[in-house]
C-alpha cells in the first residue's frame, strides 16, 4: 500500500524537502499498479484491511468504473511524487482524529518520516499533536472524554481505544539512504 509526495524516481535527482503526505494510493495485488485513492479515510479503511483482504483494481469501481488492470500505472512516469510503501494493517484513524506522515528534508536524515496524530478539540495545534503512544496515552488519561462513547467502563473504553493508533513510520522510497549508514 503507497502513500505518495514529492518526487518519484526517473532519470533526475530527487530534490529533497521536508513535506506532507497529501495523495494517497494502493497497489493493485494483482497487476501491481498504484491507483490514486479519492479520500484519506477510505484510505486508511483499506490499509487497515489490506493484510486480510488484498485490494485489486476492481475495488476501485466504487469512485471509478474506468479502472482495471489494463490501465497504466496512476503515478508512471510522474517525477513529482515520492511513492512510500505504509506499513500493512496500520489501524485507520479514529474519527475526529487526523494521522499525518511527515517526510524529512531528505536522505541525509536518519529516519526517513515522522508520524504524528492530532487530537481533536479547539486547543492549539501543538497541544493536540501526538508524537507518541506516551503522547497519546497521557492525552486519553487528561481527556478520556476523547475516547468514543461505549456502554462499558470509561477505562475499558480508552484502553480499547488506543489499539486504533500505530507510529510505524512507512518504508522509505528506493534509494533512499540512512546517514552513516555503514557497510
Amino acid at each position: 500500500m503507497d502513500a505518495g509526495a514529492g518526487a518519484r524516481g526517473g532519470g533526475a535527482p530527487l530534490a529533497w524537502r521536508a513535506q506532507t503526505i497529501k495523495v494517497h494510493a494502493v497497489q493493485c495485488a494483482k497487476c501491481g499498479k498504484f491507483r490514486s485513492i479519492p479520500c484519506k479515510r477510505l484510505y486508511e479503511r483499506i490499509r487497515a484491511d489490506i493484510l486480510e483482504r488484498p485490494w485489486v483494481c476492481e475495488d476501485a469501481i466504487q469512485w471509478n468504473a474506468k479502472v482495471n488492470c489494463e490501465l497504466p500505472d496512476a503515478f508512471e512516469g510522474n517525477s513529482h511524487f515520492v511513492l512510500t510503501m505504509d506499513k500493512p494493517g496500520v489501524p485507520a484513524t479514529p474519527a475526529g482524529w487526523d494521522r499525518s506522515v511527515h517526510i524529512r528534508a531528505g536522505p541525509g536524515n536518519e529516519h526517513f518520516s515522522d508520524i504524528f496524530y492530532f487530537a481533536p478539540g479547539n486547543a492549539s495545534v501543538s497541544a493536540r499533536r501526538l508524537r507518541s503512544m506516551k503522547g497519546v496515552e497521557r492525552y486519553i488519561d487528561k481527556h478520556p472524554e476523547s475516547c468514543p462513547k461505549s456502554d462499558g467502563l470509561r477505562k475499558d473504553r480508552c484502553d480499547d481505544f488506543r489499539r486504533h493508533f500505530s507510529f510505524a513510520r512507512p518504508n522509505p522510497p528506493h534509494g533512499f539512504v540512512k546517514r552513516d549508514m555503514r557497510y
